[in-house]
């Protein structure tokens, strides 16, 4: 019984190392364009070096109020990757700030949701990235492509079918 507790609190020291003072640099990508997509994605990838070169920690992002999601991490790097889609209608535009946590960050948001007060405002963020969305575009023709495709098919049946009656007379 005193080993498996001793083994539980050598998991905890060990696995408890925190990010300290980290440095983000940051590449992001949105959809732009209504005709390609029906939804807009949101994509942000990003790199952090810590004070203490911590690597491999796990990272948990805020993509709007109250939605925490985990974060993908290239293995043995420190290259993580934090991507969403929404409908073009409901995608916001502009600079969307994401809140980043790490494990001890992620505990105390959720015990903060769970509180009475229930603001996550209070819990600080190990950092924070922007995404620029300037917002969906139509972009292309008047009409739709298919629709070219149509009215030149018939003009070309419509065509034929006059020569073939021509020809019979």
């Amino acid at each position: 019984m005193l080993s498996l507790v001793v083994a539980s609190l050598l998991l905890v020291v060990v696995g408890g190392e925190t990010c300290v003072n980290p440095t983000v640099s940051t590449d992001t990508y949105t959809s732009k364009s209504i005709a390609l997509s029906t939804e807009t994605a949101y994509l942000a990838e990003f790199s952090v070096s810590c004070k203490d070169d911590v690597k491999g920690f796990n990272l948990f992002a805020e993509i709007e109020s109250g939605v925490l999601v985990p974060v993908a991490i290239v293995p043995e790097s420190s290259t993580y990757q934090v991507s969403w889609v929404r409908d073009h209608k409901k995608a916001v535009t502009g600079t969307i700030a994401i809140k980043m946590y790490d494990e001890e960050g992620y505990t105390a948001y959720r015990k903060q949701q769970r509180s009475e007060s229930g603001d996550v405002g209070e819990v600080a963020p190990l950092f924070t990235i922007n995404i620029e969305h300037p917002g969906v575009a139509k972009e292309g023709l008047f009409v739709q492509t298919e629709f070219i495709a149509v009215v030149g098919a018939l003009l070309v049946w419509w065509c034929a079918n006059s020569v073939r009656s021509q020809i019979m007379e």
